[in-house]
């Protein structure tokens, strides 16, 4: 019996990774992962980390959080796993979503740093603080 939330949520990843990669369809997945609330495609609360765990194997459940929901590929999973071009793109695609916020809620120099990405980051950091 595994006791800690993460190794749960983790396994829990690879069993839907194994359902994809043997077939199961994206769509039947994606309305277990994400869910329709207000009119606006959302990610499911208790699928929030799962989902980040999968979008490390599976690129159209990337994309769809990256669309929707880019701070769970940052803050959720293991971030430092996604390929560095795409981990730039997330984080110009978070700042972008986040503009106007007063607090964003999240720290994840560690999980995405890089030397490719210190000027997003910086450009973060910048509008957090003001």
């Amino acid at each position: 019996k595994f006791h800690h939330r993460s190794v749960r949520e983790y396994l829990t990843a690879l069993w839907f990774v194994d359902l994809l990669n043997s077939g199961t369809s994206h769509l039947h997945i994606q309305k277990i992962l994400f869910g329709y609330k207000y009119e606006t495609y959302v990610v499911r609360p208790s699928m929030r980390a799962i989902s980040a765990w999968i979008a490390l194997e599976n690129i159209k459940i990337r994309d769809k959080l990256f669309q929707i929901a880019p701070e769970i590929l940052l803050a959720e999973g293991d971030a430092s796993k996604l390929p560095i071009n795409f981990r730039a793109a997330l984080l110009n695609n978070y700042i972008k979503l986040s503009e106007g916020r007063d607090y964003l809620g999240h720290n994840f120099d560690q999980s995405i740093s890089s030397t490719s990405l210190e000027e997003s980051l910086a450009c973060l950091k910048a509008s957090t603080a003001a």
